[in-house]
């Protein structure tokens, strides 16, 4: 039962518009990504500058711009709540989700490179409605990122936990939560 509620969450708690996002599962999807997407060299300090200016304000009205800016119109994207292969849908899907979230402020705790890979290490402090009530969370999390040579995000990856992170905010949900995880 509560693998059905806590997707049915995600959607709810941030009303993402899921339109083009992937129907595969998310392991199998990042696994083949990471074969057809092997990115290029990208120096970790200025890949996290850019992943911080732009999900810096997820209410700045350049959100779209910068979104096209950071990611090739083709990627691997998953943020643990959507999969997405286009650029197109994942600047709705971010816009949507802008649209439910009151703050999001990502601090950067360290990036780093092995290969072709970067990994950005983050603290987050979200604010957003939940169900009939605000909510504020904080979490930890890292992004594993690949990018093309013409330095645009062709995989994202996070890894963070959406149960502690967002689910348990949810009003009804949150306790479920927190049951299935004591």
């Amino acid at each position: 039962m509560m693998k059905f509620i806590v997707p049915l969450c995600a959607v709810l708690v941030l009303g993402g518009c899921n339109s083009g996002a992937s129907q595969m599962p998310y392991a199998k999807e990042y696994r083949a990504a990471l074969q057809r997407l092997p990115g290029t060299p990208q120096d970790p300090a200025s890949v996290a500058a850019r992943f911080l200016d732009t999900f810096s304000d997820m209410h700045d009205p350049a959100l779209p711009d910068k979104v096209q800016a950071l990611y090739a119109p083709e990627l691997y994207f998953n943020d643990t709540l959507a999969t997405f292969r286009d650029r197109a849908a994942l600047i709705r899907y971010l816009s949507a989700t802008a649209d439910r979230v009151q703050v999001m402020d990502v601090e950067m705790l360290d990036a780093f490179a092995v290969g072709n890979d970067i990994y950005l290490r983050w603290f987050m402090h979200l604010e957003f409605k939940a169900g009939w009530r605000q909510a504020a969370t904080d979490t930890v999390g890292i992004t594993h990122l690949r990018l093309d040579a013409n330095g645009q995000v062709v995989v994202h990856q996070d890894f963070w936990d959406n149960a502690e992170g967002i689910f348990r905010q949810v009003p009804i949900v949150g306790r479920a939560v927190a049951m299935e995880s004591s």
